[in-house]
């Protein structure tokens, strides 16, 4: 299972973007989550894989309470966590044999 991506939001929270995950976001954005990149992510797109990314540790979550979490914290910074989270998921965080990233 790949690690979680702790985001500070109404308090700590696990984020991590798995397969299961990543299906409920392209649900939400009726597009796959493969044509969604730093250009082209709109608030939905953001709050969608925000709360797909939650979903495995409170199911009960909406997209409304995550919307708002959103407010509460800052797009900005919201958006740099998925995408982190994303980058951990698709093995990009990962160093190489040299170092880098």
């Amino acid at each position: 299972m790949k690690p979680f991506i702790v985001i500070e939001l109404d308090k700590p929270r696990n984020l991590r973007l798995g397969i299961n995950a990543l299906v409920l976001a392209e649900e939400i954005i009726c597009r796959p989550v493969t044509q969604v990149n730093a250009k082209n992510a709109g608030v939905r797109e953001i709050r969608a894989m925000l709360w797909a990314g939650l979903h495995h540790e409170d199911k009960m979550l909406t997209l409304e309470q995550v919307g708002d979490f959103i407010e509460e914290a800052g797009l900005d910074y919201v958006s740099k966590k998925v995408t982190e989270a994303l980058k951990e998921f698709t093995g990009k965080n990962k160093k190489g044999p040299t170092g880098e990233k």
